[in-house]
């Protein structure tokens, strides 16, 4: 059986619930703002530090050292407010 990696997951649900059909889709900045609000409805503790690493590096292009899941979904959360065009 085939199964997808955590950080994929995680990935996979934030593009879902964006409306984005690619994930790379979520580094578009016209997504930021609507990619913020739903990382803020997903509980932090539902994926993996590691997932939650790979998707804030995904999004943000920057390497995310910090070392909660609650400290990485507000990194994501922040820096889509920051770096929303809109």
């Amino acid at each position: 059986m085939v199964t997808m990696e955590d950080s994929d997951i995680l990935l996979e649900e934030i593009a879902n619930k964006t409306g984005c059909m690619f994930l790379s889709d979520l580094h578009q900045p016209c997504k930021l703002p609507e990619i913020g609000r739903v990382i803020e409805t997903i509980p932090y503790n539902l994926y993996s530090l590691q997932s939650w690493k790979d998707a804030a590096s995904y999004i943000s292009s920057e390497k995310c050292m910090l070392g909660t899941e609650a400290e990485l979904r507000t990194f994501l959360s922040n820096y889509c407010k920051e770096h929303s065009d809109i």
